[in-house]
């Protein structure tokens, strides 16, 4: 069972329970984080910083990007982490990369969005046929003043249409897509967590559990914060030789990545398990009637994990 699969099938059994059954659904978080794959850039790297990681559902690709400049490289790689791409120039100084279903588009967040202009903001990146980047671009916001910083790489909750953003500490922005204001901000529970050192920049969204996603690079562990602020829990992180205390770092289709100059990629780590809370009878008659019509729709997907 490929990981998009399993977690649309666990999507549809939370929402499920959580509309015929009263009971929580604690948050499966894995105490290992499970290697999943790798992103390599692949030969002729250009730029200087790596940024975020983004996952178009439709075509079932990756995206990311080096940042510092807008000549630098984008890349797409397929579900299974070969690279289809690099696009040279990406034409944004990359930040945060965003795939946005309510559009369908590959956003991207650039530096200095906060103040503005015509080469800064949120931009739709041109995508052909096939998903990989035309190198053309569109201006969707000029400005989003509500960020957390110049530097930040913002997460993108579709379903609130609204982005999270951090800076270097434990405040997360909480900013509005329409015209990038601020509209609140949530304080991570650092303490409950042992009081880390966190990647700079790098927030992660996970639209299944609806929860939010740092580094912890003191102990090279996948934090996961509620939307409270709440500490939930930690997945250790092996295998990877953090390099940067900022940036370096993306949360896309389950999966955190983490740069690792040692293979010039990002690592992909699961660190979620499959586990859902038990339903009610209710729950299994329903799930009875739906299941075969969910299955049919199926789509054949692979990533390295699965082999």
């Amino acid at each position: 069972m490929t990981q998009s699969f399993r977690r649309k099938f666990t999507f549809l059994l939370i929402a499920l329970g959580l509309a015929l059954t009263s009971a929580a659904n604690a948050v499966p978080i894995l105490a290992n984080g499970q290697a999943t794959i790798n992103l390599v850039e692949g030969g002729n790297i250009n730029g200087s910083t790596p940024m975020g990681v983004a996952y178009h559902s439709g075509f079932n690709q990756y995206y990311a990007s080096r940042g510092g400049s807008s000549s630098y490289s984008g890349y797409v790689w397929n579900a299974s982490g070969t690279l289809l791409q690099n696009q040279t120039p990406l034409g944004v100084d990359a930040r945060g990369w965003n795939y946005n279903p309510n559009t369908n588009q590959m956003e991207l967040v650039s530096y200095n969005a906060t103040g503005g202009g015509a080469s800064f903001g949120l931009f739709n990146m041109h995508l052909d046929g096939s998903g990989l980047l035309t190198g053309a671009n569109t201006q969707i916001l000029g400005a989003m003043p509500g960020l957390n910083g110049n530097q930040t790489m913002p997460a993108y909750d579709a379903t609130r249409d609204q982005f999270y953003s951090r800076n270097t500490n434990g405040t997360v922005n909480i900013v509005e897509r329409n015209d990038g204001s601020l509209f609140g901000s949530i304080a991570l529970d650092l303490a409950s967590a042992g009081n880390p050192g966190l990647q700079g920049q790098f927030i992660g969204y996970d639209p299944l559990f609806d929860v939010l996603v740092t580094l912890d690079v003191t102990n090279t562990r996948a934090l996961v914060h509620d939307l409270s602020g709440a500490f939930l829990g930690a997945s250790q992180l092996s295998g990877f030789n953090p390099t940067q205390a900022n940036f370096n770092a993306g949360y896309a289709n389950g999966q955190i990545f983490v740069y690792d100059s040692q293979i010039s990629g990002w690592r992909g780590f699961d660190i979620f398990g499959d586990a859902v809370a038990a339903p009610e009878p209710g729950t299994l008659a329903l799930m009875g009637l739906l299941l075969p019509a969910f299955a049919g729709r199926r789509r054949a997907r692979s990533i390295a994990a699965d082999a």
